[in-house]
């Protein structure tokens, strides 16, 4: 180490005493400095090279007090420009088709009249998160916010085993759309924080949602978690397994699970999802799916269209009741 001191010192001189310079990269070798690297700088005309003093200048240095240059080290050879990485694909990038759209923004909607209730805005028109961002969320806080969900989705799914492709432009081709949403409400399942379409589009509430969290952190893992469940309906699995609330298809989530960064789905729903992503499925109809924040009493869809096909035998034998004493009025009359 001491070796190397006045060297170090005589170079940092130069370096003083001149006015133009250029970095070099040295690797030291046998391991005096580990497998660190250091910048020495020398005059020069950036061109890599330096030519050895002559013997007059060695001597007037010596005369003037410096330190005398070492003409034994030959010139640094600079190493060749190392390329920049090549930066990561953003999702907007996607050229599809993809596995699902988010609309994090403005409408058009898919399935908007059949799912929803209100007016459905962007998320950011909610009045319910002026008091998590400090005020209406400016541009660079809705991007931040929008790039932060989309992440958390996928590392949702990638902790299940579960490939998927997304994008949040609207001019990629996806499959299916989730958009994250203010200002309205499930129309089959009021007080849900999503509904979706089975097999089809589907909704995630930010108002409810935005009451539930603490920070905006919450609020992202939260609204991750459920654009994540509410996916997973839209891919065509419906919630016939986790009903302990601990596992992101469940339909009674705890909200612990919700803010949780290591929440994920239950086995068995992360093989029916795997199979329905790699099967060319097609919608079937309108069969909702909701996911509600804590217990809550939500009838089945098959229950309630048992109650629908219920009340429509119902009417039906009311009306030939009605028929039937209306005709024999008029034959007694």
């Amino acid at each position: 180490m001491a070796v190397w001191k006045p060297y170090a010192v005589g170079v940092l001189v130069c370096v003083a005493l001149t006015g133009s310079v250029h970095a070099d990269t040295l690797s030291w070798a046998n391991g005096l400095w580990g497998q660190s690297r250091i910048q020495v700088y020398q005059q020069g005309s950036g061109s890599g090279s330096v030519a050895a003093p002559s013997a007059a200048d060695v001597n007037a240095a010596a005369g003037n007090g410096q330190m005398p240059v070492n003409t034994g080290v030959p010139p640094a050879t600079p190493p060749p420009p190392i390329p920049a990485p090549p930066a990561p694909a953003a999702n907007t990038s996607a050229s599809g088709p993809v596995d699902a759209f988010l609309n994090l923004g403005t409408g058009p909607y898919p399935e908007q009249s059949l799912i929803t209730t209100g007016n459905a805005q962007p998320w950011y028109n909610s009045a319910s998160i002026v008091n998590l961002f400090g005020g209406q969320p400016t541009a660079q806080q809705q991007q931040s916010f929008d790039q932060a969900v989309i992440q958390r989705v996928e590392q949702t799914f990638a902790l299940a085993g579960i490939p998927l492709t997304l994008t949040d432009n609207p001019n990629v081709p996806a499959a299916h759309t989730l958009s994250i949403v203010s200002n309205a409400s499930s129309t089959a399942f009021p007080g849900a924080i999503g509904t979706t379409s089975v097999g089809s589009n589907g909704f995630t509430f930010i108002d409810p949602i935005a009451q539930s969290a603490q920070s905006v952190d919450q609020l992202e893992w939260i609204v991750a978690h459920n654009v994540s469940h509410e996916l997973m309906l839209a891919f065509g699995v419906p919630e016939n397994y986790d009903t302990t609330g601990n596992y992101i298809d469940a339909r009674n989530a705890s909200l612990s699970m919700l803010t949780s960064p290591t929440a994920t789905f239950s086995t068995a729903a992360a093989q029916a999802i795997q199979a329905q992503l790699s099967a060319t499925s097609t919608d079937s109809g309108y069969q909702p799916g909701a996911q509600y924040i804590g217990p809550q009493a939500v009838p089945e869809p098959a229950t309630v269209a048992l109650w629908l096909a219920a009340i429509a035998g119902f009417g039906f034998w009311r009306g030939k009741t009605t028929a039937a004493k209306t005709s024999l009025a008029g034959a007694s009359g």
